[in-house]
């Protein structure tokens, strides 16, 4: 059976914080685009996960989805600067965004940039929403708020119930794994080890 060694287990964001010449550069990062791009680009950045709109720079088919990843990516480098930053205006930033988020998780679970009259099917649904559930994940990690993992769940259970047997996306025809939600096995099995 596999044997669980404490030293290697990751550390989650905020248990070091960063100092020297490193530090230098996420303040730079902070006071450049890393901790304003929400600000410059709002329907890109600030509002997918809060309202589903996304930006009309996106084809019409993939707009929902890439908007999330694009969304999703940002939140996580900042959630991830805050907290190396020790940060207190980001750590409230990150904070305002996860609040957001789980204030527009739907009763069934879903939490991605979707509407009701986009195609809910659509691969780039997936992938867009593990953006924004990476980003939560490491808030949770940092926070250890049960709320922001208890959404995590049920936006997976979603994706579960929904995407199963024949239901499933072209991907999942290909490769059976859950790559395009999940990223990497790693994702999943952090949660799992979470949840049970």
């Amino acid at each position: 059976m596999w044997e669980t060694n404490e030293r290697l287990r990751l550390l989650p964001p905020g248990s070091t914080t960063a100092k020297g010449w490193i530090k230098e550069q996420l303040l730079r990062n902070k006071e450049g685009m890393g901790g304003h791009l929400d600000e410059l680009e709002p329907d890109m950045i600030a509002t997918p996960y809060f309202d589903n709109r996304s930006s009309d720079v996106f084809h019409k088919e993939i707009r929902a989805g890439w908007g999330g990843e694009i969304s999703g990516n940002y939140w996580y480098g900042l959630i991830q600067l805050a907290f190396a930053l020790d940060d207190e205006g980001l750590k409230a930033k990150a904070a305002r965004w996860v609040d957001g988020v789980l204030s527009n998780q739907r009763e069934n679970g879903y939490l991605g940039t979707y509407t009701d009259n986009d195609d809910m099917m659509d691969d780039y649904n997936a992938w867009g929403t593990g953006s924004g559930l990476h980003a939560l994940q490491a808030y949770y990690e940092a926070t250890c708020k049960s709320e922001v993992l208890t959404a995590i769940y049920r936006c997976l259970l979603w994706f579960c119930e929904n995407w199963a047997g024949d239901r499933k996306t072209r991907l999942y025809d290909i490769d059976p794994k859950p790559q395009e939600l999940a990223r990497d096995d790693d994702f999943l099995v952090g949660i799992h080890a979470r949840t049970g």
